[in-house]
């Protein structure tokens, strides 16, 4: 459904539940549940620690999908950690998760999340902005692509499943 009044805004985290509900609706209908990758409550709520910084879509009220800029400093969960070298820690952020509704894709709404979080984390000090995509997921990988991505590496994270780590120098 092609849908010109969505409109993004930064979330708080009352929205984790109804986040959760949209990641349990889309995994359903997966063809393959190795292209996404589960989040727990307790992993969403870390994300709403500053300096990091969820935002949401809308169609009028109705929360529609979200994005996640996930700066982890020297946290585990730091994608800087799979590079074959990297710098101060602090320099990176991980675009961590984005997931729309199935009837609202085809908007451009990850390349929106994904130039919001590229404009924050350049006023943030992030030089790096780094991401995970199953090879499997070529819309994603197509929107990181056409946002300015690099695929420099292939991984197994998550339990074992395949990813692409992307990169993208912001600086």
């Amino acid at each position: 459904m092609k849908n010109d009044n969505l409109t993004i805004r930064k979330l708080d985290v009352g929205y984790i539940g109804a986040m959760l509900d949209i990641q349990e609706e889309v995994i359903a209908a997966l063809p393959n549940p190795d292209l996404l990758r589960r989040n727990t409550y307790q992993t969403l709520e870390v994300c709403f620690l500053p300096p990091s910084l969820v935002l949401g879509a809308f169609d009028g009220d109705k929360f529609v999908g979200f994005g996640i800029l996930y700066i982890a400093g020297e946290d585990s969960e730091n994608l800087a950690y799979s590079l074959d070298s990297h710098g101060d820690l602090c320099e990176y952020a991980n675009v961590k998760l984005v997931i729309v509704r199935e009837g609202y894709r085809g908007n451009g709404l990850q390349r929106r999340f994904v130039k919001l979080f590229e404009e924050y984390s350049k006023n943030a000090g992030i030089k790096v902005l780094l991401s995970t995509v199953s090879p499997l997921n070529g819309y994603s990988s197509r929107n990181l692509e056409m946002s300015g991505f690099k695929v420099v590496k292939e991984l197994k994270k998550y339990g074992g499943k395949e990813r692409y780590l992307y990169y993208k120098n912001i600086e």
